[in-house]
């Protein structure tokens, strides 16, 4: 039987690319007060015919944390051609790449509507666009659709 180092995460979300399975999730550190978690983000190899499965954390520079509420969800999708990863939990949008920085977000993209994650909604990377993803969800009780990206943040609404 194989070998892992999988974390336990509340509110896991998963991407993958074809060389790697991308995870993100709250991980609860004993030290936290008001119910706070580290929010934190891991990659997998995609290689099936490994021994053992070696989870490896992503370092973020800044420690994100968030606070699960009881309609709390994750929503992430992961761009296969830069190996951009996004996420969304709540009141955040995340922009991770370890390999090109400038198609991450240090900070969460100030100009999400916090209200939007609490909808349903679906994120996935656009095709041609390296870090670029569209996000599709209910806003004022209509489908809409906007652009996310670290260079750009988030697109002003347009309806599907």
């Amino acid at each position: 039987m194989a070998q892992s180092n999988i974390p336990k995460l509340g509110y896991p979300c998963l991407a993958s690319t074809d060389a790697s399975v991308f995870l993100v999730g709250l991980q609860y550190a004993p030290s936290a007060s008001n119910n706070t978690y580290a929010l934190q983000s891991y990659s997998v190899s995609n290689d099936r015919h490994l021994a053992s499965v070696n989870v490896t954390f992503a370092p973020l520079s800044t420690p994100r944390v968030a606070t699960p509420l009881a309609n709390s969800r994750m929503v992430c999708a992961v761009d296969n051609v830069s190996g951009t990863f996004l996420y969304i939990f709540n009141e955040n949008v995340y922009l991770d790449n370890a390999l090109t920085p400038a198609l991450a977000t240090p900070q969460p993209i100030g100009t999400w509507d916090a209200t939007l994650a609490l909808n349903a909604q679906v994120a996935w990377p656009v095709q041609g666009q390296p870090g670029q993803f569209q996000w599709l969800g209910l806003n004022g009780g209509n489908w809409t659709t906007m652009t996310i990206s670290a260079a750009g943040g988030v697109s002003p609404p347009i309806p599907a």
